[in-house]
């Protein structure tokens, strides 16, 4: 349900906890979300994140920040499992995917993936290392279908309140060169 919000919220209305009460309202009202629902929201993580830097950002870039990214990818079997090797150069592993936000400037991507596991601040960094693969495969597919390299990627913990960032150095390990392709659906 938190994503739900995260993804139908207008964030120049929502840009505190009294703005995310009337965006909750809105929601209901549309029949987006159940009124019963609301209370399994973490209003108390979005209200956070809309007073970011990351939200300031993603507010004032407008269209630039795309919701909801769709993308199949072709991957070579060996990118999941270095002892798989296809037997025929053109075997591939299609994969498919939703990218929670996608924020593009002219000379580079960013990604932005909300997490709602509760955890506490201490256990971020660990948990984060488990999204790495997922990271990899957003950032492959961007920089395939926006020609253009992703500077970061953004994993938003709402539970604990923190922003990990992966600068591109760490998703660049993820991003080599292969026989590989993409396309957004």
């Amino acid at each position: 349900l938190t994503h739900l919000v995260l993804q139908h919220l207008d964030l120049d209305t929502a840009r505190d906890r009294a703005g995310l009460d009337r965006e909750l309202e809105r929601l209901v009202s549309e029949g987006a979300l159940a009124a019963s629902d609301v209370q399994h929201v973490d209003a108390d993580g979005i209200s956070w994140f809309l007073t970011t830097e990351l939200a300031q950002r993603v507010r004032a870039s407008g269209a630039a920040y795309r919701r909801e990214f769709p993308y199949i990818a072709r991957e070579d079997p060996s990118f999941f499992d270095l002892q798989v090797q296809a037997d025929d150069a053109e075997d591939r592993v299609l994969v498919r995917g939703i990218i929670d936000g996608v924020l593009e400037s002219p000379q580079a991507a960013e990604v932005i993936d909300f997490k709602t596991d509760r955890i506490d601040a201490g256990e971020v960094v660990e948990r984060a290392l488990h999204y790495d693969g997922q990271m990899a495969l957003y950032a492959r597919a961007l920089e395939r279908l926006l020609r253009k390299p992703v500077a970061a990627a953004h994993l938003v913990f709402l539970a604990p309140r923190l922003i990990h960032r992966i600068e591109s150095p760490a998703v660049d390990r993820f991003t080599e060169t292969s026989d590989a392709s993409a396309q957004r659906v």
